[in-house]
């Protein structure tokens, strides 16, 4: 009966321990550090690489830059090509190679202890030496709202030998007179780009284009697209964990500002669910939709169409639910994980010394 006793004893030390155990110490909290973002430019034979300032106050605690490079994106050699002071912000790499991509970032270097710091990283850009203007962006599509039209696209296929970094967008009253509105960053790595104009006048109709824009020049402009904002709805998605791992979630709707006037119904969208995107088509009166879950890792997005008599749409807020792979009310992973850690070093030393005991 001694070894049952034994394993009783260490089971119920592994349940204190799983209730007690810490969820870790406390993290300094701080501000990431401001983004620094990079230029590069073909000077002959050579590329110039430049980026904005780096702040030199004392709390960023920066000691030193490093500009890395890496060949034809051979992402395992990636080097330091120049060690700069912090108040750099240029540097001509004259070895180069003619027709050989090179991909540019820059490190700042800081004495803060924070992750934050540990990976501070400009945005990174690649070149060749003869690259050209790169392709149009293509697929743009324009979605409205109440007083303002989302934006999204597809990056060009081709970049012409150098980062896309910027778009233009282009907007006007009819299809023939576009004219620049505002400049968009490039996501960079990403396929989907997009941006939202705002502050327009709903009933009227929008016509936008876009170009896209690389160290070397600009694209022609992409396709025209048009879009008429209309006065959107108001969503407000609720969820509420009724039991451990099940969640209750409410969705609902304001009609928009116009009341009802010239609407013919509502599309509910739900992406996510499943793997797939459910639209639920809703009556003027019926501005309200519940559903049940057990999430495992979904992340579900949810958004409505105000739909029109003249066949216009216009979309409203969009509302993003993220669940955990574990989700529930008091679980402490961390504890769990602990406490399994302890049971383990327990019941081992516990056979090594009946073991023992034994051979005696």
């Amino acid at each position: 009966m001694r070894p049952l006793a034994i394993l009783l004893a260490i089971s119920m030390i592994t349940v204190v321990l799983c209730i007690a155990a810490p969820s870790g110490a406390a993290v300094e909290q701080r501000p990431p550090p401001p983004s620094i973002y990079l230029m590069v430019s073909v000077q002959g034979d050579d590329v110039l690489v430049t980026w904005t300032p780096v702040p030199l106050d004392e709390e960023y605690g920066v000691n030193g830059l490093n500009l890395t490079r890496m060949r034809e994106m051979d992402w395992m050699n990636r080097t330091v090509i120049a060690e700069l002071a912090p108040e750099a912000t240029s540097f001509l790499d004259q070895n180069v190679t003619p027709g050989v991509t090179y991909q540019y970032r820059l490190q700042v270097l800081s004495d803060v202890d924070h992750s934050y710091y540990q990976y501070w990283w400009s945005t990174e850009l690649s070149i060749r030496t003869d690259a050209v203007a790169p392709s149009a962006p293509y697929e743009l599509k324009a979605e409205a709202g109440g007083s303002e039209v989302n934006l999204t696209w597809k990056t060009s296929l081709d970049d012409g030998g150098a980062s896309v970094y910027n778009y233009t967008v282009y907007m006007g009253s009819n299809s023939s007179d576009l004219k620049p509105l505002m400049n968009v960053r490039s996501n960079y790595n990403y396929i989907d780009e997009g941006c939202t104009v705002r502050n327009l006048t709903n009933g009227q109709v929008y016509f936008f284009a876009l170009q896209a824009i690389n160290p070397v020049g600009a694209s022609d402009l992409s396709e025209v697209v048009s879009a008429k904002p209309m006065p959107s709805p108001w969503l407000t998605v609720v969820s509420d964990e009724t039991s451990f791992g099940h969640f209750e979630i409410s969705v609902s709707w304001s009609s928009p500002g116009n009341g009802n006037e010239n609407l013919t119904g509502y599309i509910l969208y739900i992406d996510g669910l499943e793997m797939r995107t459910l639209a639920l088509d809703k009556g003027l009166d019926d501005r309200s939709y519940f559903h049940e879950l057990h999430p495992f890792g979904e992340m579900l997005i949810y958004r409505v169409a105000a739909v029109y008599d003249d066949g216009n749409v216009s979309y409203s807020n969009t509302v993003v639910l993220q669940f955990a792979m574990y989700e529930g009310v008091g679980i402490n992973i961390e504890g769990w994980l602990f406490a399994g850690a302890v049971a383990l070093v327990l019941v081992a030393s516990v056979v090594i010394a009946w073991k023992v005991r034994g051979k005696r």
